[in-house]
């Protein structure tokens, strides 16, 4: 489908989460850097868990919880819907069941998230605490029902075992490297818009570690760098061609690494990590672009705002200044 002589104008233009997806020209080299890894460590970064199991549940039945920074409440179960909340006492209205006044203390203990740092779910007659912070401090957190204390456990911290990655547009990926494969970790990830956290299994000494990097790099943040292994070494190269790569760093420990020597214009096709709802041109042209169900169009003499769903712009487009908007 081609549509020719399309254009539009726009004065004063004002949009939010746009993102400039290249110029007109050919490149000359692609922006790489070596970046040494020592001392890299494994870890994970848990959050500290624990599940009570409750029984004989009553009215006026005690109990507390010890959270964040030392944080202390008593909850006190009762068939009064009146009873106010006023920390350091909490009220809990019993339910039909047991597993329903649980449901209750579940709800009572998220509404102060904030104040004691704990998530809780109910599942059946057992109350799951969960720290909702990663790290070693939710360890210290305890929930005690008559004279039985649960203590949160598990939570580990990750030390030197993680690095971020900020692209051309200034987002960043954050990457964390773990002793196991984690449930949230997504090996196809793609990029998001606001920046994502993923984790990466690491491997018996620092060059089988270093080569996990790489793999899990190209599989996740292809729309970033390419990346290669040697040694210690993590080899990244831009996947943006042109002078836009040499805006891409790497951030581990207390060391800032810059991609440089990508030289001359982008001249890629770019795939958005988003569906832009629209597309501005600063500089007129012919513009290429594919829409959201898959048709390439051509707007010739293209400039300014250009409406649509889009997912992509061909490297022959001729115009420049091009805006993907979000």
């Amino acid at each position: 489908m081609k549509l020719e002589n399309q254009q539009s104008t726009i004065t004063n233009p004002q949009f939010s989460g746009g993102r400039m997806i290249g110029g007109n020209s050919g490149n000359t080299s692609f922006a790489t850097a070596s970046i040494l890894f020592t001392g890299i460590t494994t870890g994970s970064t848990q959050q500290a868990r624990g599940a009570a199991t409750i029984t004989g549940f009553s009215d006026g039945a005690r109990l507390s919880l010890t959270g964040s920074n030392a944080a202390t409440g008593t909850f006190f179960v009762t068939s009064s819907t009146t009873q106010v909340d006023a920390a350091p006492t909490y009220y809990v209205v019993t339910g039909s069941t047991i597993e329903a006044t649980i449901a209750n203390l579940a709800t009572e203990i998220n509404d102060y998230q904030s104040t004691f740092g704990i998530v809780a779910l109910a599942s059946a007659s057992v109350l799951q605490l969960t720290s909702s912070a990663f790290g070693v401090a939710g360890n210290s957190y305890n929930f005690t029902s008559a004279s039985v204390v649960t203590t949160l456990a598990g939570g580990l911290t990750l030390a030197t075992g993680s690095f971020t990655l900020t692209d051309t547009f200034g987002v960043t990926n954050r990457f964390f490297i773990t002793s196991s494969n984690q449930t949230i970790a997504n090996l196809s990830a793609n990029e998001s818009v606001n920046g994502s956290t993923y984790y990466i299994a690491g491997g018996t000494g620092g060059a089988a570690t270093i080569t996990n990097i790489a793999s899990f790099l190209n599989a996740s943040a292809s729309a970033i760098v390419s990346a290669a292994s040697s040694s210690t070494n993590l080899l990244l190269s831009s996947s943006i061609s042109g002078v836009a790569g040499n805006s891409v760093f790497v951030v581990s420990g207390s060391t800032t690494t810059n991609l440089a020597g990508g030289t001359g214009g982008s001249d890629y096709p770019y795939n958005f990590p988003f569906i832009a709802g629209g597309l501005y041109v600063a500089q007129p042209g012919t513009l290429v672009a594919t829409t959201l169900d898959g048709s390439i169009l051509t707007f010739v003499s293209c400039s300014g705002f250009v409406p649509g769903l889009f997912v992509a712009v061909s490297a022959s487009s001729t115009c420049g200044g091009v805006i993907a908007l979000k």
